[in-house]
């Protein structure tokens, strides 16, 4: 599973916070690694700050940050058996069905947002906006607003993906 990070108008340890806390929700509950990919225009403090918490919370094992921002995602997707990207509203879950078509799309936007029900409106909008944007345009990114959406969409997923093997192997 691949996080591909970005950088919003929210305080930094704001972000970090969040977010950590719904990748440790993610890897519990789907028992993998999760890399994040930061984006380009991330600062070093934000960065630094990913690696401290994570190392804090005692997640090196579990989430891995790769600190080479220049490093393009598409490049380790093409490279790598990636099953999953999730992101906020990162252009990366655009593109990436080009690279690999089996791969699952998700954004955790929405779930990222509902974790800043205390933050005023002003400071999640650019956020709301990219993600009112990439609903409307983008058909194949699927949103999570729990842990549970991804659940219940995997399972259906690895059924969908079983039955197709079956059927490529003529059992079923």
């Amino acid at each position: 599973i691949i996080f591909v990070s970005q950088r919003f108008d929210i305080e930094v340890s704001i972000f970090v916070e969040k977010i950590l806390d719904i990748l440790e929700a993610f890897t519990a509950a789907l028992r993998r690694r999760i890399i994040i990919k930061h984006h380009p225009k991330e600062t070093n403090e934000q960065t630094l700050l990913f690696n401290q918490k994570i190392a804090e919370r005692g997640l090196r094992e579990k989430i891995i940050s790769i600190q080479d921002k220049d490093f393009l995602v598409e490049n380790m997707i093409f490279a790598a058996d990636i099953q999953l990207l999730m992101g906020l509203t990162s252009s990366s879950l655009i593109y990436s069905p080009f690279v690999n078509k089996n791969m699952q799309i998700y954004s955790i936007a929405p779930m990222f947002l509902n974790s800043l029900f205390f933050l005023k409106t002003k400071e999640k909008q650019m956020l709301s906006a990219h993600l009112d944007d990439m609903q409307r345009s983008f058909g194949n990114i699927k949103m999570i607003t729990g842990i549970e959406d991804l659940d219940r969409d995997l399972d259906r997923d690895l059924d969908r993906d079983l039955d197709r093997d079956l059927d490529r192997d003529g059992i079923n």
